[in-house]
């Protein structure tokens, strides 16, 4: 059985997630954001193993985090990035152009696309590209917890931003509208920013949608 713990980190107030295996204590993180240290210390306090940290797409606030955990866990874990993140990725998240101080990261080696699946313990997440807030956003899903990693794309009563370089508000709608209004309506979405809400509350209120 997974379990998802929720933190709100960094000067944009970030969501951060722990999924967690209850069986192996084997986790990933999703967008580690700035505020690391409260990630690892949460997962240290969960008795968990951070295997790997999967990033919805690598805007600067939610990839803060990522040196930080580099560095102190151990077994380093591996880094997961959308092949179409690496040109954003290797910009620094975009930090730049809000002048906002940013180490330079190595890309990753290990790269996923639509359709890949992502495992924490014996549970399968399967990414779905989702782009228009930048090139590459793409979300988590299991069926079985009824659970969606929406990053950037969907928030409560919101969407993206879609004025960043890479951003394409059509674009954005008409993958919300063909591939997460699809799912469920009792999906719960676990957003980048802000509260959690559901599919069939978005299909119903976002003013946007």
């Amino acid at each position: 059985m997974i379990k998802i713990e929720r933190m709100v980190l960094g000067p944009i107030s970030n969501n951060s997630y722990i999924i967690y295996d209850g069986d192996s204590r084997d986790a990933v993180v999703v967008d580690p954001a700035i505020g690391q240290n409260e990630i690892y210390e949460k997962a240290n306090a969960l008795g968990v193993t951070i295997r790997e940290i999967w990033i919805t797409h690598p805007h600067f606030d939610h990839i803060g985090g990522v040196a930080y955990l580099l560095e102190m866990c151990n077994p380093k874990p591996k880094v997961m990035l959308h092949e179409n993140g690496v040109k954003l990725w290797e910009e620094k998240g975009g930090a730049n152009l809000f002048n906002f101080p940013f180490p330079q990261l190595e890309t990753p080696s290990t790269l996923f696309n639509e359709n890949s699946v992502m495992k924490v313990g014996a549970t399968d997440f399967v990414v779905i590209d989702s782009p228009g807030h930048t090139e590459s956003d793409c979300c988590f899903y299991n069926a079985e917890y009824k659970a969606l990693f929406s990053g950037d794309v969907l928030f409560s009563r919101s969407i993206g931003r879609t004025d960043l370089p890479g951003g394409d508000t059509q674009e954005l709608i008409n993958n919300i509208h063909s591939k997460l209004f699809v799912l469920p309506d009792e999906t719960i979405v676990y957003p980048g920013h802000g509260a959690l809400t559901t599919i069939g509350r978005e299909k119903k209120e976002n003013p946007f949608l």
